[in-house]
Parts: C-alpha cells; sequence; structure tokens
C-alpha cells in the first residue's frame, strides 16, 4: 500500500511521484474496504479521511449580481456542484484527484477549491439541504450521509481534546482499583474540566 500523509489534492505541492504516492495512498486505501469491508479496512479508509486528505471540490465562481449588499460588493461567491441521487437527495461532491474529477465534469475547464474534511462537514451539518458528501461519485465511491458525518465529526472533536465520553451498558462488569502507575495525562485532564 503506498504511504499517505498529506495534502495530496494538489499536485503543485509535490513533484509527479510524490503526487501519485499521496493519491494512491487513500485510492488504495478505498479499494481495500471495497474489496473486504473489514474493521480495520474502514479504520484505515476513515482515518486519511478525516485526519489527512484534501480534496477537488469542483466549483462555480460569480461576481456578485447587482443590488447585493454593500458589505459583499466586488466578493466572488462560490457555488458548489452538487450530486444528485435517483430518489432527490443531494451530495456534496469531493475528488481524489484530477482523473476522478474528469470523470464528473468532463474534459471541460473545472474550478475547483480544495477542502478537508472538517470543512464538508460544517457546510453539510449547517445546511439541511445537503444529505452528506460522496467521494468520487464516477468511480469507486464512498458515500458518507449526513448522520455519520456527524458522528465522525463529534468524534474526532472529542479525540482532539484528548478524552472521549464513553457510556457502558447496563450490568455490564468494570473493574475499580488502584492503578500501578498515577495517570498523570488522565488527572490533569480531570482538573482542567474542574
Amino acid at each position: 500500500c503506498a504511504g499517505f500523509d498529506g495534502d495530496q489534492a494538489d499536485p503543485r505541492n509535490f513533484n509527479e511521484a510524490q503526487y501519485d504516492t499521496r493519491v494512491q495512498g487513500l485510492v488504495e486505501a478505498m479499494e481495500a474496504l471495497s474489496k473486504e469491508n473489514t474493521p480495520l479496512n474502514q479504520g484505515k479508509v476513515l482515518d486519511l479521511v478525516l485526519n489527512h486528505a484534501a480534496f477537488l471540490a469542483p466549483v462555480m465562481l460569480a461576481p456578485q449580481a447587482p443590488g447585493a449588499p454593500q458589505d459583499m460588493k466586488g466578493k466572488t461567491t462560490i457555488q458548489f456542484q452538487l450530486t444528485s441521487t435517483k430518489d432527490g437527495r443531494v451530495y456534496f461532491s469531493a475528488f481524489t484527484d484530477w482523473q476522478e474529477l474528469r470523470k464528473f465534469c468532463g474534459p471541460k475547464e473545472q474550478k475547483v477549491v480544495i477542502l478537508r474534511f472538517d470543512n464538508y462537514a460544517n457546510m453539510i451539518l449547517q445546511d439541511g439541504r445537503t444529505a452528506g458528501l460522496v467521494i468520487n461519485p464516477r468511480g469507486l465511491s464512498l458515500t458518507l450521509d449526513r448522520d455519520n458525518i456527524d458522528r465522525l465529526a463529534k468524534k474526532k472533536a472529542e479525540l482532539a481534546r484528548g478524552y472521549a465520553q464513553e457510556q457502558v451498558e447496563k450490568d455490564t462488569q468494570v473493574m475499580v482499583g488502584d492503578p500501578e502507575e498515577e495517570p498523570e495525562e488522565l488527572l490533569d485532564a480531570v482538573c482542567d474540566l474542574a
């Protein structure tokens, strides 16, 4: 499997070999998930999507229309090109690379912005009109619906804080005792919350 460590979507950031490796890392993880849907493969893909990947997002740029509010004069409006399902649900599109983007928009010149998971999550969760996110909608794709994006964004925020809140089922056996080593980080986190 190819390595992957960052902003793979924009080839200007890397030489050709580096760019191919970064794109290939996520693509290979998605292929492995497609072949074998295991928790390990799911975890690899989600880690790359949530924490490392940068995606090409097709957009249309338009100057502000006459009569726009004064504070918007001279600014450009960005309109995202969305993907619709047969039943009418609308998703944001994200592409791992230009080859996947071309399957969507063809050979025409396409304006893009580079977005990460957090950007998509903010837009999707703030706007009730979109059902989620589709990565590479015309190829080997991955769909994350609104509920999954909400859950993943919350989990990512918990992990960024350094702790997560968990509930155990009723009647679950729990061992209580003194630890062999004092958990310094846990104590610090509890003190910060107090």
